[in-house]
């Protein structure tokens, strides 16, 4: 395979820029990969057709992201309370290779270029820098709570939940996201929860609830823990209206999330979380 060849494979110019190419990459990838592709033979092929075009575009430089933030296409929230180093990853499956790329403010979470897991390992970095004491077991609490009111810094839960349904992760109709979940009954509401059942969600703190007929009767809980900054700030600004349909009847629920979101209800908690973190460093 040569250089041509790998830019049709890839559907790319050789004057696309990085990140659009690491994109595009990863998208057929996750299209064609034999775990997520109907004819797993094809897939297999194509994936291995894929994976050899990207190693030659790295090999020809192509790769190689400039040091600027517009780069990237990175946004901001200048008002976040600390900067942080943007981490890149080039394995597709889950194992994150923690490559500084060189980026360092206070950007927004973009879930095309980075994993939820190198999101963490960035905020994390800059907890520890921040509270500077000790590992002992109070250091590991107040990290734990910096580290949720960071991330709520940068994450914008609408732009998040755009990128994700553009990425084929969550499904959108029309400004509803459909957001696959599970549910914990609460001890004897077993039974107020039924297969195609449709509950109300409400938010209390960093917890979402479902409940029947106005009756709180058990917890909402995502396989993934990015969804707990995007649905749950959604819900706690009004910002979008929640409904849970039951699929299947277990012990834990399986189900899923209706957003429906209003942009125009928005609020920025920024300021606020600022002041809960000067707070809890005594400032």
């Amino acid at each position: 395979m040569n250089r041509v060849q790998a830019l049709q494979i890839l559907g790319v110019t050789g004057d696309d820029d990085a990140a659009f190419i690491r994109k595009r990459y990863r998208k057929l990838m996750k299209q064609y990969h034999p775990d997520a592709s109907e004819n797993e033979s094809t897939g297999a092929a194509m994936a291995q057709n894929l994976t050899e075009a990207y190693r030659i575009l790295k090999e020809e430089g192509l790769l190689t992201a400039g040091k600027d933030a517009a780069d990237w296409g990175l946004r901001e929230n200048p008002d976040a309370f600390t900067k942080r180093m943007i981490y890149m990853e080039e394995d597709l499956f889950g194992n994150v290779i923690h490559a500084e790329t060189g980026l360092r403010g206070r950007f927004y979470w973009d879930p095309e270029i980075e994993s939820f897991t190198a999101l963490l390992r960035s905020v994390n970095k800059e907890c520890m820098r921040i509270l500077e004491r000790d590992p002992d077991e109070e250091h590991r609490k107040s990290r734990a709570k910096l580290l949720h009111l960071l991330l709520q810094e940068f994450v914008d839960p609408l732009d998040s939940l755009s990128i994700l349904a553009s990425l084929g992760r969550v499904k959108n109709r029309e400004n509803v996201y459909v957001v696959p979940c599970q549910v914990k009954a609460y001890p004897g509401k077993e039974k107020t929860m039924l297969s195609g059942r449709r509950l109300s969600v409400t938010a209390e703190g960093s917890r979402l609830l479902a409940a029947a007929s106005g009756e709180k009767c058990g917890t909402v809980h995502f396989q993934e823990n990015e969804f707990y900054y995007i649905v749950t700030p959604l819900i706690l600004q009004k910002a979008a209206e929640a409904s849970l349909v039951l699929t299947e009847n277990r012990s834990h629920l399986c189900g899923r999330i209706e957003v429906t979101v209003d942009a125009g209800k928005r609020a920025d908690a920024t300021e606020k979380i600022n002041a809960e973190i000067r707070r809890m460093l005594g400032e």
